[in-house]
């Protein structure tokens, strides 16, 4: 969309408000390119070397006890995500140049893993799903899978690229986590 100065001048406050509503749709959409910090450009270099790798995961495991609501969990889910832009980040390659994109808030499922094999140990399990690479240029660079453990009892996994988190905010991520799984299991009782 191309505006002249004397176009827009022409313009009713209602048509105005519309070509500015368009050209904020149109901006949303389109790639913002922001710079890598130096770490992550280390990391994004050596990604590039050897792509599909999982050596740059870092996975994370907690224990649940109890009823489990696993609505709740998800609406916690949502929410950590929409308060964390680093963890709607993707990475691409711009002439060359590594570059990220924030996106907007999304609900990613959070994964009810069973057991591949009917006695398979939950370490084995986990260690398999936090090896599987990420795609850089793909949302979501974070996974939750659920594991169930015992009756009542699961570990909820999850795995994270290195580009969007280390394991000093995963304390973070994951204090945030507890506080909206503890607010959306309140507002589902109420």
């Amino acid at each position: 969309m191309i505006l002249k100065k004397e176009n827009i001048a022409n313009l009713s406050p209602t048509e105005k408000r519309a070509v500015l509503k368009k050209l904020l749709e149109q901006r949303a959409t389109q790639p913002k390119a922001i710079p890598l910090s130096l770490a992550q450009e280390g990391i994004w270099f050596l990604e590039q070397i050897r792509p599909q790798t999982a050596v740059f995961n870092i996975a994370r495991a907690f224990r649940l006890e109890g009823d489990l609501n696993v609505a709740a969990l998800q609406t916690a889910v949502s929410t950590l995500i929409q308060q964390h832009s680093s963890l709607r980040t993707t990475f691409f390659d711009s002439a060359g140049a590594p570059q990220q994109h924030i996106h907007p808030a999304y609900s990613p499922i959070v994964q009810q893993a069973a057991q591949i094999q009917q006695h398979q140990p939950t370490a084995q399990l986990a260690e398999q799903l936090a090896h599987q690479p990420f795609d850089l240029q793909t949302q979501p660079l974070i996974r939750f899978h659920l594991i169930p453990h015992a009756p009542n009892k699961h570990h909820l996994l999850f795995v994270v690229h290195h580009l969007i988190a280390d394991e000093w905010s995963l304390d973070l991520i994951y204090a945030d986590l507890a506080k909206a799984n503890e607010l959306a299991l309140n507002q589902a009782a109420s």
